[in-house]
């Protein structure tokens, strides 16, 4: 259920262990958040933007499917805004935070504490099982911040990060979340494809039984299978299976898989995610900007997070002499603007970004934004302690097998790794019978 990395990682792993096997999706493209869409000469990612050179996983499955090749180091300039001034590092050059004058002498001291501590935690911070980070979870990253660093570093380092990635506050996430952030991206080379961040689920999809605008509507587990049911206009249909992995999110797992325990149900009921919207803009000039992020600090921007320079990530993202913009925000400033249209949403992210592009809306071209509710999993105090519980009360010999991003963080690889482990774990225990 679901064509999302996790659920077409665990269809193909399925598939190679002798199952024949049936993906059904409810939208009308494959990739979920790790879709790309195509217009008029540009390549638009519709939500997850780059790869980590860490993502171990990912780059092995990539050459497993003949797809490896695609993948090219990005450009991997970060920006940070403070009073008016763009400072930048590479992420994969620590020596770039050394020198920056975003911070003081004293801070960058400090902000060494945040790579001992994640260094510290590395082996309990597990890409597709964060809930060996139980226990880790017990404060905001606020309280984090100001117990370990300086409120420099907690107001331009790790404010905008936080912001940028997630579209959530200091107060509202876990003080981990930031540790795990920096054991995936600080030190490591950022990766992409030419071709659109799409380009392994698009390689898996086509060695598989993809159903498009399938909506799962109910699983039930028996004693000698599963029984799907789902939709597709107005028709039903009923499918008998063994085996069955959920990789959607976790509140649409709940509602189609009633056999959860009810301890299982509280927990993911207490699971809170973000908003997210992708509003691209096609431009007619490529800006002198040199970083793909420039993330925003709060006291720089109330509600947007991130200016993100497109056509700065990879080669080909946007045709010779234009540019491709896009624009993060918090997940208030989408709620807010919910009702309105995508012009309408378009017009209002072009306000923020005259904070660096004064002018931007005379260049541009047309529009293009995706919304994505549910968005990214919020990490907030307890969660990956209260998903340990999950995890803990989920049958050993269950035919039911869940993935997604609330299983091993919200990034894709974490995604992928929860996929194929789910695939593994049925195949152990059902696979020949």
């Amino acid at each position: 259920m679901g064509a999302g990395i996790a659920g077409l990682t665990a269809a193909y792993r399925l598939q190679q262990t002798g199952f024949e096997v049936r993906v059904l999706e409810a939208e009308e493209i494959v990739g979920g958040r790790m879709s790309t869409v195509r217009r008029e000469g540009f390549i638009i990612d519709r939500a997850a933007s780059l790869l980590s050179h860490r993502y171990r996983e990912m780059r092995a499955l990539a050459d497993e499917v003949g797809v490896g090749g695609q993948l090219q180091p990005t450009h991997d300039q970060m920006g940070f805004y403070r009073y008016g001034r763009i400072h930048r590092v590479r992420a994969h050059s620590r020596l770039d935070m050394a020198r920056t004058g975003l911070l003081s002498s004293r801070s960058k001291l400090e902000a060494t504490k945040l790579l001992i501590d994640a260094k510290r935690i590395a082996k309990r911070v597990d890409t597709g099982n964060m809930s060996k980070a139980s226990g880790l979870d017990t404060e905001t990253l606020r309280e984090y911040a100001d117990r370990r660093v300086t409120s420099e570093v907690r107001d331009f380092i790790i404010d905008p990060t936080i912001r940028s990635l997630y579209g959530g506050t200091l107060d509202e996430l876990a003080g981990v979340e930031i540790l795990f952030l920096l054991r995936n991206f600080l030190g490591a080379k950022l990766m992409n494809s030419s071709q659109g961040i799409d380009f392994l689920v698009q390689a898996l999809a086509a060695r598989l039984d993809v159903q498009l605008r399938a909506a799962v509507v109910n699983v039930e587990q028996r004693q000698d299978g599963v029984s799907v049911t789902w939709q597709r206009t107005g028709e039903e249909h009923i499918e008998d299976a063994d085996v069955c992995v959920l990789a959607v999110t976790a509140h649409t797992m709940s509602r189609i898989y009633p056999q959860l325990l009810a301890e299982q149900r509280e927990i993911i009921a207490s699971l809170q995610y973000s908003t997210l919207w992708s509003i691209s803009l096609a431009i007619d000039t490529v800006p002198a900007e040199t970083a793909v992020f420039v993330q925003i600090p709060t006291s720089e921007h109330p509600d947007m997070t991130t200016a993100v320079f497109e056509h700065n990530k990879a080669h080909g993202r946007a045709p010779e002499g234009k540019g491709l913009l896009n624009s993060l925000w918090l997940t208030e400033w989408y709620e807010k603007l919910g009702h309105l249209d995508d012009e309408q949403v378009a017009m209002e992210s072009i306000k923020g970004l005259n904070l660096l592009l004064p002018g931007i809306e005379n260049h541009v071209l047309f529009h293009d934004v995706s919304r994505w509710k549910p968005g990214l999993l919020m990490g907030k105090p307890g969660t990956w302690s209260a998903l340990a519980r999950f995890h803990s009360l989920t049958p050993h010999g269950t035919r039911v097998r869940f993935a997604g991003d609330y299983l091993g963080g919200s990034t894709t690889n974490s995604a992928l790794v929860s996929g194929d482990r789910a695939a593994r774990t049925l195949a152990h225990g059902f696979a020949g019978r």
